[in-house]
């Protein structure tokens, strides 16, 4: 039951749910058995930290999750959001370099990028990344409208 409700927090983060999967958490007698801590766990457990804001337990179980599926780039992007939220943008830069590196077209990250780069008044990088994002996804309106505003502050 954890897992869906991890799973459904990735996909709609509704308040109900978090306080669900909180509830089944604190009234588990027992923890799941070492053997099933896969990628999988350790990401659903950090997508619930994450949507908690609880930045820390999130960040320590992307680290597990990426020890046993460092592949999966929805990690590394996840983990870069967390930095960001956290003030660290060259930490969050290089997550998502990360998950750009593993996958090309990962239109959010090349957008999450840009928006580092443009909290960090590097403009030129962050519409250079927001075109990357348009060019992989012309309808990202959320990189269309971030590239509008990064040539905007470039004037």
């Amino acid at each position: 039951m954890i897992f869906r409700i991890g799973f459904l927090l990735r996909v709609v983060p509704e308040p109900a749910a978090i306080q669900k999967l909180k509830a089944e958490l604190s009234f588990a007698e027992t923890p799941a058995p070492e053997i099933f801590h896969d990628g999988d766990y350790y990401f659903n457990t950090a997508v619930f930290y994450q949507q908690s804001r609880d930045w820390t337990n999130a960040l320590s179980n992307y680290a597990k999750a990426a020890k046993m599926d460092a592949g999966n780039a929805d990690i590394y992007n996840n983990m870069g959001l967390i930095y960001k939220e956290l003030g660290q943008y060259d930490k969050a830069a290089e997550e998502f370099m990360k998950t750009v590196f593993l996958d090309t077209n990962y239109a959010k990250a090349y957008n999450n990028i840009g928006v580092v780069y443009y909290i960090q008044k590097k403009y030129r990088g962050a519409i250079q990344n927001y075109r990357k994002a348009i060019d992989i996804n012309n309808n990202n309106l959320e990189a269309l409208n971030n590239l509008a505003i990064a040539y905007k502050a470039l004037n």
